[in-house]
């Protein structure tokens, strides 16, 4: 019996030893790569990312935004970490409120997402100075971005101290975090030969500092060709997949990665809106995965705003959009959510199929391609694809025909079934309106002037001094004050010979106007010159970034004479700036001036409002339109950079067929580039809140106002047979039945018209199948009632709209002479 009892004991412990040495390999959490995809746990894993920046949303917006994502069907984040954010003074390090990197990445990982952390440390993201503090630019002999001592100690420095603080928090996937590969530097190849040897050598060390660092997960390059055959080199673009067979033929053993898909632009100031379109996104994204792809990321999922003065360009809006699938509000981009949304989970469904092996290619005939994956037994995914920008295709395949719209991709389920097309979108279209919900109107408002140069004391020069060397990029301001005494009354021209932004003249305390270049001015005895510097970010791109210089830059000459030399004062800042107007507790205090008519068209303007509100509310902004140029806050926040310039250009027709070209598809031509500014709901106050203005060129008040973002209006077409979904936002239902039409319309979302022939009844049938539901399914008829034309269904629809908060202005701080009265505009939920 007790040698039955030890053979049992041992039998029981050989087979726990061979159970653990089958599943010990689950316990030591690894991520590698091979010539297909990345490997996490031993176990190829298809990749769908989607770009976030967490300094341009804030805290209160990240699991919401986060939630979105996952739900988008991306399964992986792509982030930048920004050193300025964190490092803007040498030494003193801020992971705070919209800085904290550690609970951005927390909370990705709550959401059920991997992270690509980009560490750079420059980013570009159309961020101030490339996401690279300002302080770097005054390091003694420093060189960026190249084998120059000075940058390899401080980029040293930062990446190891940016990652022991991820290990810290146990933020790597080996540890458990969510964190699965990281990017060192950023598309160098781009500027590599700027910096000759020292370029080459700098890439080596780049990859060195990565390589010690033992993350436990692969790094990555963007677009460098020479990185070595262990750090995954990448693809950034509009298109990636004509990109694969050169990087499979270069990197036999490196999956092929597309970390950036732009699926919009940026914008500048004086510029129309970019987008691109839905169906071209689409075609991009299949057209990667269909030859070979396993990694695409979205640029960006949500762009967010820059807020403050965290915009780069120098000129860029501070809504950076980028056309992505969830807006600054938080808001569904439709179609373009829906119709991407629809793809991802159709791609997910097959995501093991799609790493399991390399495609097979057949060229079905000119500008049709087929790629197949059947690598996964009785599982198999085919993508037919139109690569031609003109002309639709009729294709004959297995016993099926498809049709094929010019420049357009179907996913074959089972290499049979069309599920998906790029190009035909039958998800709602979404039409936002901004509305009003309370007016800046006087007398509920206070003003006051910014003296001219004096937020402290100056420091003279004998010339003027380039500007970021005096304002160590604290503020967009400098002033620059000489005194010139002329003989008599004369007019003179004075001009610059290179002056690097927007100027404001002032002479003997008087606003004479705005130059970039020359202005003639009025000059009598002794007279004092002052000039305000104005800059709207700096260089985010580019090669040399010490070596970037704003303000005054050169000769500058009155009535002919060089007055370059003629000692000058400098003055950063505004003395709002330094005595900090925009918060509260010292613009409770402050003596503002009430009869807000003399404020008009003033330059150098401190505004003032009070809000009270019930109730937080995440679909807030401000609207600017009647206002010129500079800053506003909100409870002491700054929401950023305002600037009503016009939109300038052509916005013609938008094709999504062939390759995309941002100059091609604009919006909000004779607009302004930007007027609206969204108030993140965690910046409010249930309560009095308050709202300051800084005006640089002079603009109207009393026409701004507070607006809400609500969803309006959707639409929705489909063809002959085929389908259509109206699908109203959360929490809200389908009013009204605006339009709807069977065979031939005209317009487009929110101004359809019937065409020339029209099915009786449709209206009635949309109505009884969609009203009063959150979202609805209608099905086209299969006949043809109009010969020679595509016969289409459309419908367009109201949603509910909702009002959940009130507003009331409040009495502002004044002197023992003046009051203000009490005006309430009040807004109650709809019955």
């Amino acid at each position: 019996q007790s040698t039955w009892g030890l053979r049992y004991v041992m039998v029981r412990v050989v087979s726990i030893i061979v159970v653990l040495l089958l599943v010990g390999f689950s316990w030591e959490r690894s991520v590698t790569f091979d010539s297909r995809a990345l490997v996490i746990d031993g176990k190829r894993e298809f990749l769908i990312s989607g770009s976030m920046h967490y300094p341009r949303s804030s805290p209160a917006m990240w699991p919401s935004l986060l939630k979105k994502m996952k739900d988008f069907g991306a399964n992986i984040i792509e982030m930048y970490d920004f050193w300025m954010c964190h490092e803007n003074v040498k030494g003193v390090y801020n992971f705070e409120d919209r800085c904290d990197i550690v609970k951005f990445i927390k909370e990705a990982q709550k959401a059920g997402l991997h992270v690509l952390l980009r560490i750079g440390p420059f980013v570009n993201a159309e961020f101030n100075y490339g996401g690279l503090p300002v302080w770097l630019k005054f390091e003694q002999n420093i060189t960026f971005r190249t084998f120059n001592p000075q940058w390899l100690e401080a980029m040293e420095k930062w990446v190891t101290y940016l990652i022991n603080l991820l290990k810290k928090n146990d933020l790597f996937y080996p540890q458990g975090g969510p964190i699965v590969a990281a990017q060192i530097e950023n598309e160098y190849q781009f500027h590599e030969e700027e910096y000759g040897e020292d370029g080459k050598k700098y890439v080596k060390w780049a990859v060195e500092l990565a390589r010690k660092s033992n993350i436990g997960v692969p790094w990555i390059m963007c677009w460098q060709e020479d990185a070595p055959e262990d750090i995954i080199n990448t693809c950034n673009g509009f298109y990636c997949d004509t990109w694969i067979a050169s990087h499979k033929k270069k990197f036999p053993n490196q999956p092929s990665w597309f970390t950036e898909n732009w699926i919009g632009w940026f914008q500048r100031w004086g510029e129309p809106r970019p987008f691109r379109p839905a169906e071209d996104t689409a075609f991009s994204v299949l057209r990667w995965y269909a030859r070979g792809g396993s990694m695409m990321n979205y640029y960006m999922f949500h762009g967010g705003n820059s807020y403050g003065r965290i915009g780069g360009g120098p000129g860029y809006v501070t809504n950076y959009a980028f056309d992505g699938v969830i807006d600054e509000f938080e808001q569904m981009n439709n179609p373009k959510f829906y119709h991407l949304q629809a793809m991802n989970q159709i791609l997910l469904g097959y995501k093991a199929e799609l790493v399991a092996s390399e495609p097979d290619v057949k060229i079905l005939e000119t500008n049709v391609e087929l790629h197949t994956y059947n690598a996964v037994k009785d599982r198999c995914i085919s993508f037919l694809a139109n690569v031609d920008s003109v002309a639709d295709k009729t294709i004959k395949l297995n016993g099926k025909e498809y049709f094929l719209p010019a420049w357009s991709v179907s996913i074959l389920s089972n290499c049979v079934d069309e599920v998906f097309n790029s190009a035909k979108i039958t998800t709602s279209t979404y039409i936002y309106k901004k509305e009003t919900v309370l007016t800046m109107a006087a007398p509920n408002l206070g003003w006051m002037d910014e003296p001219i140069a004096s937020a402290v004391p100056p420091q003279i020069n004998k010339t003027p001094r380039e500007q970021i060397s005096v304002t160590k990029d604290s503020t967009d301001y400098l002033w620059y004050t000489t005194v010139y005494t002329a003989e008599g009354k004369a007019k003179c021209k004075l001009e610059f010979e290179n002056a690097k932004d927007l100027l404001h003249i002032f002479v003997n305390n008087a606003f004479a106007g705005t130059t970039t270049k020359s202005i003639d001015i009025l000059l009598e005895g002794r007279t004092e010159i002052s000039v305000l510097s104005m800059t709207q970010g700096l260089i985010n791109f580019g090669t040399f970034f010490e070596k970037y210089s704003r303000g005054i830059i050169g000769k500058v000459t009155l009535c002919g004479k060089d007055i370059t030399e003629n000692q000058w004062k400098h003055v950063p800042g505004m003395k709002g700036e330094v005595q900090k107007y925009f918060d509260p507790t010292v613009a409770d205090k402050l003596p503002w001036q009430i009869n807000i008519d003399k404020s008009r068209k003033r330059p150098l303007t401190w505004f003032v409002s009070k809000v009270k509100l019930d109730s937080k509310d995440s679909s807030l902004a401000i609207d600017m339109k009647t206002m010129g140029k500079g800053f506003v806050w909100i409870n002491g926040k700054n929401i950023g950079r305002y600037n009503n310039a016009l939109a300038l250009g052509k916005c013609p027709p938008c094709s999504y067929k062939g390759l995309y070209n941002p100059d091609n598809c604009r919006s909000g031509c004779n607009e302004p580039s930007q007027r609206y500014y969204h108030i993140p709901s965690d910046w409010l106050y249930v309560g009095t809140n308050t709202i300051v203005v800084f005006e640089e060129v002079g603009g109207d008040i009393t026409g701004m106002h507070l607006v809400r973002s609500q969803l309006d209006t959707i639409c929705a077409e489909t063809e002959k047979d085929g389908s259509l979904k109206l699908q109203c936002g959360e929490g809200k239902f389908i009013d009204s039945i605006e339009f709807a039409n069977y065979g031939t319309s005209s317009g487009e979302c929110g101004n359809y018209k019937v065409g020339k022939c029209s099915l009786d009844g449709i209206q009635e049938t949309v109505k009884n199948e969609c009203l009063h539901k959150n979202s609805c399914v209608v099905f086209a008829p299969k006949d043809i009632i109009c010969e020679g034309v595509k016969n289409k269904l459309v419908a367009q629809a109201k949603c509910s709209i909702q009002y959940p908060v009130s507003y009331t202005h409040l009495t502002l701080p004044t002197s023992d002479l003046v009051q203000i009265s009490v005006v309430a505009v009040s807004l109650k939920k709809k019955k």
